[in-house]
Formats: structure tokens, C-alpha cells, sequence
């Protein structure tokens, strides 16, 4: 049992170091704008490392290329695994490149579902802010100004007074209300 445990904490680390060494040369294929074949890789590594720490990370450099190349079904399939419900860091930057994939797809109720779970979970102010005003926009779009005008107050009741981007939402809420 010993000499088991060990073979596999050996083993992990093992492919811990390689995935790490894989996604580093997957950056520099992205580096140098080849995306067919960093889209390529990334589906290899995923298929090999999905266990490791650096499986999200491949995960959200896939999807965004996916958005990148306008293939968001694709998208859609590799980032809704980990950005259905985010809890983590990496998981709420993953489901705003989902958010933006729902967006490229037309499903603006998915999309938006998406931003209102990321600024109803998320801990960090400027991603709080992010999500209301893409949910806020998304309804803009769809013709809800009443709903648009809840989530631009929604960022404004987040702002101290002085705060430099404070105008900016003032000046959003009152092309919606007039």
C-alpha cells in the first residue's frame, strides 16, 4: 500500500510537471497567432491532462479562441463544464467568456443568466460591475430599458461617491430613463 501511494504521488506530480511544460508551449503556439494549432493542442491536452490544475486554464484559452474564431458552439461545449456554477476565481472568468458565447449565439436569457449568477457570486467588485453592466446591456438590447435601468443602478448603489467611473453608469441610467 506504501509502495502504491507512492508510485502514485510520484506518478501526479509527474504529470503535473508535464502539463505545465505542455500549456507553456500552447502559449507560445498562441504567441504566434496560430490558432488552428493551439486549438489543436489544447484538445490534446485536455483529452490527456484533464485532471491537473492547469485543465481550466486550457479550458478557458480554448474557449476564448473558439470566441475568437467565431465557433461558439465549440465554445459553449468546452467552457459550460466549469462555468456553469463558478465558485473559484478561474470558474468566474470562464463563465464571462460563456456569457460572451451565449451572446455570439444568440441566447440572450442564457447569456444574461450567466452575468446575474457571476455578480450575485462573486466576491470582486470589478467583476460584479462587469457582469451587471453586460446583463444590463443584453437587456438594453432586448427592449427591457426598466430592467436595464434596475442593473445600472444595481453598479451605481456598489460606487463610492467619488468614484472616477461613477459618471460613466450616471450617464448610461439617463439615456435609459430619458
Amino acid at each position: 500500500a506504501v509502495a502504491g501511494l507512492v508510485y502514485y504521488r510520484n506518478y501526479s506530480a509527474t504529470l503535473t510537471q508535464q502539463a505545465a511544460q505542455q500549456l507553456e508551449t500552447i502559449h507560445q503556439t498562441v504567441a504566434l497567432q496560430d490558432r488552428e494549432g493551439a486549438k489543436a493542442d489544447l484538445g490534446t491536452f485536455l483529452q490527456r491532462f484533464d485532471g491537473t490544475p492547469y485543465a481550466g486554464e486550457a479550458r478557458m484559452m480554448l474557449g476564448e479562441l473558439y470566441l475568437q474564431t467565431d465557433e461558439a458552439q465549440q465554445a459553449l461545449a468546452v467552457l459550460e463544464p466549469m462555468a456553469s456554477s463558478p465558485r473559484e476565481p478561474l470558474e468566474f472568468q470562464a463563465a464571462a467568456l460563456l456569457g460572451a458565447a451565449y451572446e455570439q449565439e444568440g441566447r440572450w436569457a442564457d447569456a444574461e443568466a450567466v452575468y446575474l449568477r457571476i455578480a450575485d457570486r462573486s466576491d470582486l467588485d470589478f467583476q460584479v460591475r462587469d457582469a451587471l453592466e453586460s446583463a444590463a446591456r443584453i437587456r438594453a438590447r432586448q427592449g427591457d430599458t426598466a430592467g436595464a435601468a434596475a442593473l445600472y443602478q444595481r453598479i451605481l448603489d456598489g460606487l463610492e461617491d467619488g468614484d472616477q467611473v461613477r459618471g460613466l453608469y450616471e450617464m448610461r441610467l439617463a439615456e435609459l430613463t430619458t
